[in-house]
């Protein structure tokens, strides 16, 4: 492995990492509660009604358990590289508990504010997690985070939709000839949602949105099966190319569009890089042929699809934001400097969807500074991630894939997310 990402690889290892790659000894057994834990834990966070048979423990809290139980053994937690970020959140969770105590009702509730730190301590679980398994033999059981989130995504809508009589093939086929998302958004999801929370009784109440913190989620474990694949490189090769397809047909059918969005700068960037290096051999050349070919067949009949849910999609779409967006401008005078107080407007102030905005109106200028922060190392960390890729080979390789696919959606949910509130997927990416 030619440069410092891979080298732990090609380096003699310590003593305590060969006791972790034989596996036989308690290192060893630790680091691989630890990975199943992890992958339990990202494969089952968006199903929270999904417990452990005979309890009310939800199967994501018992991965996190597993994992959190064996940090223990670790010493080395390092969280330097999640410092700018901690930064920036601190800052804008401070203006928002201000802002909270001042506003008689503020723009964020302090329940939105509890759960948001929630989101936020998961992030540096997560971290704390990947970054203990990374330079270990271990990190090769990464791998299984996406075939594990598949199967689990799959089994909890599978049973739901046939009880429904839903066919997600011909819904998709009849959106595409409609240039209408309605048949998937509704006529797949919404009645799947439905029938799972008459399954239980009408206390789920999951909503058709869900699916997008679904989808996430899998494109999440993808970039965790991209790090477990990168540390065994060139092993897994063509299991990888299938679990991707499985993952990017899931993110299509399901018109998520923010997750469409990730996926498209990360294929962006993967297609330029021959021609930014220089590289372009023959197997190159014939991937951007292959693409071309299905991108002129396929355009033509999914643009008027896309085009619709990016802009007409039940009053929550790109182009309706756009007025949020006008309407959240005109109340900034009134989020200084605490942020702005809603309770003396008659109707309820809607979300621009957009982080930078979202928390200037709920935190002040503190949280204007603490949002724009938050955005600019997202946005600089897909630079250096993206310049990583044009450069790195093997299993490197992967990893900078990974690391582009998480940044992009990051960067995409902050231009779109609701109310300033990041989703789990978004903050484990």
């Amino acid at each position: 492995m030619p440069s410092d990402v891979g080298a732990v690889h090609d380096r003699p290892s310590t003593s305590h990492e060969r006791r972790a790659g034989r596996g036989g000894g308690a290192t060893g057994a630790v680091a691989v509660l630890r990975v199943v834990g992890l992958v339990l834990l990202v494969a089952t966070i968006g199903f929270s009604w999904i417990h452990v048979p005979g309890t009310s423990i939800p199967v994501w809290l018992l991965g996190a358990g597993l994992a959190a139980t064996t940090l223990v053994a670790l010493p080395n937690v390092r969280l330097g590289a999640l410092a700018p970020v901690l930064a920036a959140v601190g800052v804008g969770v401070a203006a928002f508990l201000m802002s909270a105590v001042v506003n008689v009702e503020p723009y964020l509730e302090p329940t939105d504010v509890i759960r948001f730190a929630r989101m936020v301590l998961l992030c540096v679980f997560v971290h704390v997690v990947v970054v203990q398994l990374i330079e270990r033999p271990t990190a090769a059981m990464l791998f299984w985070a996406a075939p594990v989130s598949l199967v689990v995504t799959l089994a909890v809508l599978a049973g739901p939709a046939i009880d429904a009589g839903v066919s997600p093939l011909a819904s998709l086929i009849d959106a595409v000839n409609a240039g209408d998302p309605r048949p998937i958004t509704y006529d797949v999801f919404r009645v799947t949602f439905d029938q799972i929370d008459a399954r239980h009784g009408g206390l789920v109440n999951v909503s058709a949105s869900f699916r997008h913190q679904m989808i996430r989620i899998n494109v999440v474990a993808l970039a965790l099966t991209l790090i477990g694949a990168g540390a065994v490189f060139p092993r897994h090769r063509r299991s990888l190319r299938l679990v991707a397809s499985l993952v990017v047909a899931l993110v299509v059918v399901s018109l998520s569009r923010s997750t469409l969005l990730a996926l498209g700068i990360t294929g962006f960037v993967m297609a330029a890089r021959p021609l930014v290096t220089g590289r372009f051999g023959a197997s190159a050349a014939m991937r951007l042929v292959g693409v071309s070919v299905v991108a002129v067949v396929m355009v033509p009949a999914v643009s008027s699809l896309l085009g619709n849910t990016v802009t007409d999609e039940s009053g929550r779409s790109y182009e309706t934001r756009s007025a949020a967006i006008s309407e959240a401008w005109g109340e900034a005078g009134s989020a200084v400097p605490f942020g702005a107080d809603v309770s003396d407007r008659s109707e309820p102030l809607t979300s621009p969807h957009l982080l930078v905005l979202d928390w200037f109106l709920a935190g002040g200028p503190m949280g204007l500074v603490a949002g724009v922060a938050l955005t600019a190392v997202v946005a600089l960390n897909l630079w250096w991630a993206t310049a990583r890729l044009m450069r790195a080979r093997g299993g490197e390789y992967l990893w900078a894939v990974a690391a582009v696919l998480c940044f992009s959606l990051v960067l995409v949910r902050c231009l779109t997310a609701s109310g300033g509130l990041l989703s789990p997927s978004t903050w484990i990416a």
